[in-house]
């Protein structure tokens, strides 16, 4: 259990430690806790870009992450689709390269790391992301909207203000789930980022553990949640959010899950459908955001394959988002 202790020593956040597995190690190699002030993201990654056709992008994304991609980004451009895979280690970046140099619209190089902050930390006014929840940097005053709940955010290197589409549907899932008592009582929410579905899961009831494998996620997630004590009773009560630096096969899969949350893009939540329903109670739901609309037939197959089906769906501009349960109960 030291991957517990370091994670309560580093002020990481409460660890709830019936989540996770005895002994198990991580896929990642190690389970990565920032220390408070210690800056761990790389200063430039590694990347690769290749063009192909729609039909062949997910063969072509599960060859990348076979040559150990840390990520993953689909840019439609008329009939071609533009891949742009990054690496954080340098072999592996040289290895790829060698491997698809000979694929059309082979490109490859290094860039610095983006600060995705800069806009946050200029911002001067609250973001009221739905009518209940209003986010705002801590430096800014403000109260929470009517019967609704105020969070103070940083994000740093982290996704997950507010500010982007898949952020506010899975939001306005999770209010419409809950008025269905759906939610139940404990959530996972898979690439948390800010922490900002979690912290507002506490508000809504719900006891939540936050998993990221994003190193760079894990100073903004300690932050955020000194930032966000209990604002009552009941919060208190409820305990949590407990956030956690590691991959899928790091929790228990008992006790299970009432609710799991991803909000992650098509290419990232897809490998991982077998890993969740370890997770997921029988009678839970699965909660999707950050999909294309376009993507809507992938992933409504993707459901059908181990029985599952829609129960709620949102959209907004071009990104959709949906809660599926088991057709098999």
């Amino acid at each position: 259990m030291d991957h517990v202790f370091r994670a309560k020593r580093y002020n990481l956040g409460q660890i709830h430690t019936s989540y996770l597995s005895q002994g198990k190690p991580l896929s990642l190699g190690r389970c990565y806790i920032a220390k408070k002030g210690k800056t761990l993201p790389p200063s430039h990654f590694y990347w690769i870009n290749l063009n192909c056709k729609p039909e062949e992008t997910e063969w072509l994304s599960h060859c990348l992450f076979e040559k150990a991609c840390d990520g993953l980004e689909e840019i439609e451009k008329g009939s071609q689709v533009l891949i742009k895979a990054s690496f954080l280690k340098e072999e592996n970046w040289e290895a790829a390269k060698i491997a698809f140099a000979s694929h059309i619209g082979f490109s490859a190089g290094q860039s610095e790391n983006e600060d995705w902050d800069l806009s946050w930390r200029l911002q001067q006014n609250p973001i009221d992301v739905t009518p209940w929840l209003r986010v705002t940097p801590p430096w800014i005053v403000s109260e929470a909207p009517d019967n609704g709940q105020l969070l103070r955010l940083e994000a740093k290197m982290a996704f997950g203000t507010g500010s982007h589409e898949s952020t506010r549907l899975c939001l306005q899932l999770m209010k419409s789930q809950k008025s269905k008592s759906n939610l139940g009582t404990k959530v996972l929410d898979v690439g948390t980022g800010t922490g900002i579905l979690s912290l507002h899961a506490r508000f809504l009831g719900c006891y939540t553990v936050g998993l990221d494998i994003d190193v760079a996620a894990a100073t903004c997630l300690s932050e955020n949640n000194q930032l966000n004590k209990p604002s009552n009773k009941s919060e208190e009560e409820i305990g949590g959010p407990a956030f956690y630096i590691g991959t899928l096969d790091s929790l228990k899969p008992r006790p299970a899950f009432d609710c799991i949350i991803c909000n992650m893009i098509r290419s990232e939540v897809v490998p991982l459908r077998e890993q969740i329903l370890k997770l997921l109670d029988s009678k839970g739901i699965l909660m999707v955001s950050g999909q294309l609309v376009v993507d809507k037939p992938i992933m409504l197959q993707w459901l059908a394959e181990v029985d599952f089906a829609l129960i709620d769906e949102v959209t907004e501009n071009e990104w959709w988002a949906f809660t599926a349960t088991s057709k098999v109960i």
